[in-house]
């Protein structure tokens, strides 16, 4: 039991440094998938962290391929690390396919690479890559196989763009390696000034600019017929993170850019409230 709590206690730390919004958006839950939820974004948090702590590119690739290996089912059995044993024991493992398990790992090591989107249509397909595989992943878990047509471009978007912005408030390199390049262009920027955040109105209409390309500051529609709203319990809470993020995004679109990582590490009592109610609907959605 002590071995347990640990294992559950290191998963909840490496989510912390990550998606602050796990902890309330967990809450909601179904409480079957309580704990196979804890383990998945455990997994996301680390791989999360080591995609943007790691500065050498040559040792986060080798630590990637350990990660490919030590998930492999025959070998999780016998893993040390608490997070695979978390996915492990939790049967989390079994439900993950194969293909989806190893786009999310393709997709973390690309961004090794620190390639600058060209222009915005990549960096809206930039963010969606990176957030697909992790929807297709709880999708999966919540034996839905075809969730993810019915997530719009937006919310898929919203959610890579998240991942990018907390990734960039650790990276020591290239934080923002992937803002695109036609709105450096654009605005007048470089990489190092991005970094030094100098010319706060300047960035601040970047960034503006950025959080705007998908509408992320409209209300997320969880009505019969509108896109983001699926049937069933495996994906409430698919769909809470969801609302979350949008939440989170439009606190972002009136703030400084050199806060940004600070919001990001943190939760509001608004976002309690979001959570609740977006659960209550979906809950009463479920019931018809």
């Amino acid at each position: 039991m002590a071995g347990n709590d640990n294992v559950q206690r290191f998963c909840w730390e490496q989510i912390h440094k990550t998606n602050i919004l796990f902890r309330i958006s967990h809450l909601f839950a179904p409480s079957q998938m309580s704990d196979q939820l804890l383990a998945l974004h455990a997994l996301f948090a680390s791989i999360e962290l080591l995609n943007c702590e790691i500065n050498e590119e040559l040792v986060a690739r080798r630590k990637l391929d350990w990660w490919r290996t030590e998930l492999l089912e025959r070998n999780a059995a016998d893993s040390h690390h608490p997070v695979v044993r978390h996915l492990y024991e939790t049967g989390v493992l079994k439900k993950l396919p194969e293909s989806i398990l190893s786009l999310f790992l393709d997709n973390a090591e690309s961004r090794f690479d620190a390639l600058a989107p060209r222009d915005e249509n990549d960096c809206i397909r930039l963010c969606q890559e990176i957030y697909r595989p992790q929807v297709q992943m709880e999708s999966a878990l919540g034996g839905i196989d075809e969730a993810l047509n019915s997530f719009n471009t937006a919310m898929l978007f919203n959610g890579g763009l998240i991942q990018l912005l907390r990734e960039s408030g650790r990276r020591q390199e290239n934080a923002y390696w992937w803002i695109p390049l036609s709105l450096q262009a654009r605005f007048n920027v470089n990489r190092r000034e991005l970094e030094a955040f100098q010319d706060p109105e300047v960035l601040k209409a970047l960034f503006t600019h950025i959080l705007e390309l998908r509408g992320q500051s409209s209300d997320y529609q969880l009505s019969d017929g509108q896109p983001g709203f699926v049937k069933g319990a495996g994906l409430v809470h698919l769909q809470l993170m969801i609302a979350l993020q949008s939440r989170q995004l439009g606190r972002l679109r009136m703030m400084n850019p050199a806060t940004y990582s600070n919001e990001l590490s943190r939760w509001r009592i608004g976002d309690l409230m979001t959570a609740w109610k977006r659960a209550r609907q979906l809950n009463m959605k479920s019931d018809h």
